[in-house]
């Protein structure tokens, strides 16, 4: 897959370390349905926020409105062929990765699915010259939280913003230096 829609030139198709059922590869623009699909299932799971992968389908179909850096790289997880979780990284400038839009199926969260793919995009940042990775998430989701945590993240600071719904909140910020 060329440069584009879904970023940088990716890592070929594989299975995870913890999880050898679950392929993990880099989004096409035929995933698009895939990817509406599964935040049609966001959109009905309280708490969630769909946002992320709602626009990782319109930039999958090449009409999104917001810029993408081309250095990003937007990967899906499949199981048994389906779609079952998203996640971007985008290499940036000074040895830092981005992490974005990790989205996992409601029915599967706590399965590994996460797990693996953080392993996939600190791989992807790592070999693409990341010493450190970083994202963002909406403070009030406590299990995403321990995801991070226990992937070895550390909470370096938090940000009070307003939700899409336009609720007061809070924003976390997340580091872990790759090894």
């Amino acid at each position: 897959m060329a440069k584009g829609a879904s970023g940088a030139a990716p890592m070929s198709s594989s299975s995870s370390r913890s999880r050898p059922d679950v392929e993990i590869r880099p989004l096409r623009a035929a995933d698009a349905p895939s990817v509406s699909a599964l935040a049609s299932a966001a959109a009905s799971t309280p708490g969630d926020n769909v946002y992320p992968i709602e626009h990782l389908d319109l930039e999958l179909r090449g009409k999104s409105e917001r810029p993408v850096s081309p250095d990003r790289a937007a990967f899906g997880a499949f199981l048994a062929g389906r779609l079952v979780a998203t996640a971007c990284a985008t290499p940036e400038a000074g040895g830092r990765g981005y992490l974005s839009r990790v989205y996992v199926a409601p029915g599967l969260r706590g399965a590994g699915i996460g797990r693996a793919m953080i392993e996939h995009l600190e791989a992807f940042l790592k070999d693409r010259g990341s010493s450190v990775a970083y994202l963002r998430f909406f403070g009030a989701r406590m299990p995403l939280q321990r995801l991070w945590i226990r992937a070895g993240y550390a909470r370096v600071g938090t940000a009070r913003v307003l939700s899409l719904s336009g609720s007061p909140g809070f924003v976390v910020m997340c580091t872990k230096r790759l090894l």
